[in-house]
């Protein structure tokens, strides 16, 4: 095999995560120890030797990225299925869930399961489907030996077994303006690092001046990121380098979509909505 090149790691994805550094070097250390190879301490060999993650957040708030930065931080690829792939039935999730866990250990990557409150829910006596559902992805997880992220936003719901499974869960708030700061100033810094003809279309300095207009906005990480790419899609349309208006523009529209919404909720935004439901 000729004119292939290795594969080049960006570790500094880890540092663009909007979390404290306690919670960074706890999510760090069991990844670089795992990664050591460290020895299980189970009495049966083959037992309790994965590293399993939990992600646990509202929508947008961001669940995947930290995954995406721990696959670059451990040089491994990332490996991701949503449970919309699984599927429900017992018979065909238990042979899928032990296929993808297979080659995620054969390829040796992360492997990230998105969604996956289907496979945590708590058990109960009035649905024995999910309940074998539960079962067989608790047996599965007992025996994996590679690393396992998963993400969910209902674990108002969460089986209790799961907990001695999940060695870090990961609850993320919604945004403080503080962190919305930081993670506008960091697409704004990875923007810049893009360089050439994408930098050159953004003006950096008229944002940056107005960075805490755009805080003021309660905007979860997701749209965030779709504020810019509208911005920056407006900008090209009208032929002009992506200043504040051109987001300012993209805020307003998206969020007369919200305060509709909220109208239509009696005046509660989905997260009120959710944490009375009792799943989040």
């Amino acid at each position: 095999m000729h004119d292939h090149e290795g594969v080049t790691w960006n570790k500094k994805s880890f540092e663009y995560l909007v979390i404290d550094n306690v919670t960074k070097e706890l999510v760090q250390a069991p990844v670089v120890n795992h990664i050591a190879d460290e020895q299980g301490i189970d009495i049966i060999e083959r037992k309790g030797k994965g590293l399993i993650i939990l992600l646990h957040g509202g929508t947008g708030t961001g669940k995947t990225f930290p995954a995406e930065s721990v696959a670059e931080l451990a040089e491994k690829p990332l490996f991701h299925v949503t449970c919309g792939d699984i599927g429900t039935e017992r018979e065909k999730v238990e042979k899928y869930l032990e296929s993808v866990l297979h080659l995620g250990k054969a390829w040796d990557c992360i492997v990230l399961i998105d969604e996956a409150e289907v496979f945590l829910e708590q058990r109960s006596l009035d649905n024995l489907e999910r309940n074998a559902l539960v079962s067989v992805f608790l047996r599965v997880l007992e025996y994996y030996e590679g690393i396992l992220i998963l993400t969910s936003n209902r674990v108002g719901t969460f089986d209790e077994a799961f907990k001695s499974r999940i060695l870090l869960s990961l609850h993320y708030e919604n945004l403080t303006r503080g962190q919305r700061t930081k993670i506008w100033k960091n697409f704004l810094v990875r923007l810049r690092e893009l360089g050439g003809n994408t930098s050159d279309k953004i003006d950096f300095h008229d944002i940056e001046c107005y960075i805490e207009d755009l805080t003021k906005y309660d905007l979860n990480g997701r749209q965030i990121r779709n504020v810019l790419t509208a911005g920056r899609q407006y900008a090209n349309f009208k032929k002009e380098r992506m200043a504040f208006h051109h987001l300012k523009h993209a805020i307003d529209v998206s969020s007369k979509f919200e305060k509709y919404l909220k109208t239509v909720q009696e005046g509660y935004s989905d997260y009120q909505v959710i944490r009375t439901e009792g799943v989040r």
